[in-house]
């Protein structure tokens, strides 16, 4: 009974200690098991068994946000104030947790980190000083993504080290310190968006003119070509028409002169039959003067 007592007991505390060497993150922290100053293990919501000399950590995922704001002259020694944000998170590849956790320590641990949110402000603002002073004011007022490639590729270089991953830095606006130097940037704006309005609508009235000449010209050349065709549908319909009309005299005068050889055939069968006749008449009254003849020698 007792030696049951006892390894009731032993189980027990075998288990506990087992609930100890139990370790789970939350579906947005990062937990990393550490041996020896090594990872061995990491991940988002991982769920894992460590051994008794293995160190574990979690820190959130998310992302966090920078705002940052820099004052610099430009090429032309014109002051300047870019006001930006940087969106970054840790690097999910390789051993990038486990750099990030080494280089800022429980600092990862709060929600909003605000010491290294306070050195990536810093590094912007550095690079992003160096930047506008090798730019020109009309390159930074009117290029920003340049600017702004600049600045997110030589930030990610230095961050490669430190476990982080930037996704992206935004340059939200360019102000110029001078209010008479923005205000003649303003006047010479205005000038050449009015000339280039101005040359927009000369264009666009030109464009309007050649188009309607064009037009014009289509127009007059369909007049002519149905005046032509309609002079050549009348010349074809007046020759057609005296060709009929010479097919119809022809054919009245072949009719003509049927009729004329009609009349005459008649005629001439009329003679021969008044000729026969006399003819006829002749040999009767000859027969007749004969029999008399022979009658009165009798």
């Amino acid at each position: 009974m007792v030696v049951l007592i006892f390894l009731g007991m032993l189980g027990k505390q075998a288990a506990e200690y087992a609930q100890t060497l139990w370790r789970e993150s939350k579906a947005n922290e990062w937990l990393l098991v550490m041996r020896n100053g090594e990872m061995v293990k990491c991940g988002i919501g991982l769920q894992t068994w460590v051994m008794p000399q293995d160190q574990t950590v979690t820190f959130p995922s998310l992302i966090n946000e920078v705002n940052f704001t820099a004052q610099q002259v430009t090429a032309e020694m014109q002051g300047v104030e870019v006001r930006g944000n940087i969106i970054w998170s840790v690097y999910r590849e390789g051993e990038g947790p486990f750099k990030c956790y080494k280089m800022f320590g429980k600092a990862l641990q709060a929600r909003n980190p605000r010491s290294v949110n306070d050195k990536l402000g810093d590094m912007a603002v550095s690079i992003v000083r160096d930047r506008v002073a090798n730019m020109s004011l009309d390159d930074i007022l009117k290029n920003r993504n340049k600017l702004r490639n600049g600045v997110k590729e030589e930030i990610q270089k230095l961050l490669s080290g430190w476990g982080i991953w930037l996704e992206t830095v935004e340059i939200q606006d360019v102000k110029i310190l001078s209010s008479t130097l923005f205000k003649n940037l303003q006047t010479e704006f205005r000038e050449k968006s009015r000339i280039d309005a101005e040359r927009i609508s000369s264009k666009i009235q030109k464009q309007i003119t050649e188009e309607e000449l064009a037009r014009n010209l289509i127009r007059s050349k369909s007049d002519y070509e149905y005046d032509i065709n309609e002079n050549k549908e009348r010349a074809r319909q007046g020759l057609v028409e005296q060709r009929q009309a010479q097919e119809l005299y022809e054919q009245e005068l072949k009719i003509e002169q049927k009729r004329r050889e009609v009349r005459v055939q008649r005629e001439i069968r009329e003679k021969e039959m008044s000729m026969d006749g006399e003819l006829k008449k002749a040999e009767l009254n000859f027969k007749t003067e004969k029999l008399q003849s022979e009658v009165n020698i009798k």
